[in-house]
């Protein structure tokens, strides 16, 4: 675990927004391994539950976006399918973030599905 959270911490300050997938865990484990990376990034989570199956994180840097009230976060599909929309003066934007979906679907995701 501690050789994927150095990689993840190689790439995660290079940015605004990181997406992850195959995240193993929960909110818990999220905090105490990752205490200094969510002092400057706020993170979306949805977790597969039990089991071998990993979920998904999304990190938004604070710097670019400082309110959390400028955030709406949507599980469409637990572990596989997150929408976090971000909101301000200037306009939106919207990030889907995807894991194995399409192998447990058929690969259909509907517009309709993320409007539940």
């Amino acid at each position: 675990m501690h050789r994927k959270i150095k990689h993840l911490k190689k790439y995660i300050f290079k940015t605004d927004i990181f997406c992850v997938q195959e995240a193993h865990g929960d909110l818990a484990i999220l905090r105490k391994h990752l205490g200094d990376i969510l002092a400057k990034f706020w993170a979306f989570c949805t977790f597969y539950g039990s089991g071998n199956k990993g979920g998904l994180i999304t990190f938004v840097s604070k710097e670019a976006c400082p309110n959390f009230d400028d955030f709406h976060e949507e599980v469409i599909v637990q572990g596989r399918v997150l929408l976090v929309t971000i909101s301000g003066q200037g306009g939106s934007q919207t990030i889907l973030n995807t894991h194995n979906f399409s192998n447990e679907s058929n690969g259909h995701l509907c517009v309709s599905d993320m409007n539940k």
